[in-house]
């Protein structure tokens, strides 16, 4: 098992602790079944690994969510310091969308006055930035 040695003052004892990331307790027992994973599914990205990881050792929030990003640092700190073998991180090949820079609009086109002289407005509840996005931007 590994441990931190942590140094108590009130009673002047010395107290070994388990590692922690991300809030999990990780000892040797789990670095094994981490690396199994790891030797089990060679090639795999670290985010489909930190999935199957969560999924195997239940590493999930109190949401129900996977643990994912926790795992993934984890996983980096653990290689790290030696604990267990990772391949080299792969170069991210995402499908985000090139930005779009937003349009720029002329002074002239400002226009300034009371709201009454806008009519008619419309509100709308927008709880996420991809809708931000959609609905002002029109991305």
């Amino acid at each position: 098992m590994s441990h931190i040695f942590c140094w108590t003052r009130g009673n002047r004892f010395c107290k070994l602790a388990a590692v922690k990331v991300g809030g999990q307790e990780i000892d040797n027992k789990i670095m094994a079944r981490i690396q199994e994973v790891i030797d089990g599914n060679p090639g795999m990205s670290r985010v489909k690994l930190s999935r199957r990881i969560c999924e195997e050792l239940r590493w999930r929030s109190r949401n129900g969510r996977l643990k994912e990003v926790n795992c993934r640092k984890a996983l980096t700190k653990l290689h790290r310091d030696g604990k267990i073998r990772l391949a080299e991180a792969g170069r991210f090949e995402g499908k985000r969308k090139p930005r779009r820079e937003p349009e720029r609009v002329s002074p002239e086109a400002v226009t300034s006055g009371v709201l009454k002289d806008f009519q008619p407005v419309e509100l709308v509840v927008v709880s996420s930035g991809a809708l931000v996005n959609k609905v002002v931007f029109d991305e």
